[in-house]
């Protein structure tokens, strides 16, 4: 939400300083053979290293036309029936590699969340007695800003200040907390998009002093349960390709492998592969 946006005929441009990336989604504006052109010279003026789009499968051989290549599909990504894919262009062609180490571990991680697949679907009847799970408001802002500070530092997530958390609750965002006895311990965060009518888990909090715990394995189900009596279709999420932790769980909660975006996103001071999960 800090990153800058700006709008070029009539579509949204997300510039991303410190993932060195633009992202581009789907608006009815949208004119990709007369825009891509334009969002490539942003990109080298901005000396960013890739740009990733969010589209419907309408738009793809248009994107591959213009060097674009797909690294993740979203069967029902569109309003539960047009299936959507992250495509992806690189100025910097070394960011289009991994390393023998990466793609090793990328493969044992793999491996691993697709033996756990659907293992463990029925988590939420198991909820420990002295944790509870409710949808927080902006009531709650205080608690979620206490949490973050401890969970992030400022250079990853400045989301904890009380004024930007307001701005989240105001643009169809909703947070989610898992308390221990009246002690919130993880938070997460969910981005509701009403007219693609899918859900995306942006990212979770967790106290320092419950790492490990894997908490955050309590609050997806309850974030599927009550996104879906409110109509919407599709969750996804993006996921650090070198967690085993939550690769396997999103697994175990039965959502799918859709791709792995390269090097895509910065994580503490490292540029990591993001493996893209769905469940509909």
């Amino acid at each position: 939400m800090l990153d800058k946006t700006v709008k070029i005929d009539g579509t949204l441009i997300h510039q991303e300083k410190r993932n060195s990336r633009l992202v581009l989604t789907q608006t009815p504006e949208s004119n990709w053979e007369s825009l891509l052109p334009k969002v490539k010279k942003m990109a080298y003026e901005n000396k960013f290293g890739k740009i990733v789009g969010r589209v419907p499968e309408g738009a793809i051989k248009t994107f591959q036309l213009n060097g674009y290549r797909i690294e993740a599909k979203i069967p029902g990504l569109y309003n539960g029936h047009t299936t959507g894919y992250f495509l992806a262009d690189y100025l910097n062609k070394d960011r289009m590699f991994l390393d023998k180490s990466q793609l090793k571990k990328s493969e044992s991680i793999r491996a691993m969340a697709k033996a756990a697949q659907g293992s463990g679907e029925n988590i939420s009847e198991r909820l420990p007695s002295n944790l509870s799970i409710q949808e927080l408001n902006t009531g709650d802002i205080v608690q979620i800003s206490k949490l973050h500070r401890k969970a992030f530092s400022p250079s990853s997530s400045p989301v904890y200040e009380p004024e930007n958390l307001l701005q989240l609750f105001n643009q169809n965002h909703l947070f989610y907390g898992l308390f221990r006895q009246d002690e919130l311990v993880v938070t997460a965060l969910v981005k509701l998009d009403e007219d693609e009518s899918n859900v995306e888990i942006l990212d979770f909090a967790t106290h320092p002093s419950y790492c490990g715990e894997n908490l955050s394995y309590y609050l997806v189900p309850e974030i599927k349960r009550s996104t879906s009596i409110l109509g919407y279709k599709t969750i996804y999420t993006l996921v650090r390709a070198s967690s085993y932790g939550f690769n396997i769980t999103l697994s175990k909660l039965g959502f799918i492998l859709a791709g792995t975006l390269l090097n895509n996103t910065v994580v503490g001071n490292t540029l990591e592969n993001m493996n893209v999960w769905y469940l509909n």
